[in-house]
């Protein structure tokens, strides 16, 4: 998918509502996710990102519950999302 940055800036991608994956952000590999963790944002650095449109590829490897990406100006440390243990 694409979206739009007016000023890029440091930046994490938070991948709540995704399972478990692999984030991309303009063909760079910003890292891997996976809701029981450990991390639960990515650090994507301000040089990442351009001006106007910017393309973000996830490999989903266990199904969403979303359809649209998330980024937060800081990490996020402490709130990991519990799933079903019997399917992970």
């Amino acid at each position: 998918g694409y979206f739009h940055v007016e000023n890029p800036e440091d930046s994490f991608f938070l991948p709540k509502g995704w399972s478990k994956g692999v984030c991309w952000i303009n063909g760079f590999n910003v890292g891997r996710y996976w809701k029981r963790g450990p991390q639960q944002t990515l650090y994507v650095p301000k040089p990442l990102f351009k001006q106007g449109r910017n393309e973000v590829i996830l490999l989903e490897l266990d199904g969403a519950d979303r359809d649209g990406v998330e980024f937060c100006s800081h990490p996020v440390l402490d709130q990991l999302q519990h799933g079903d243990e019997s399917n992970e």
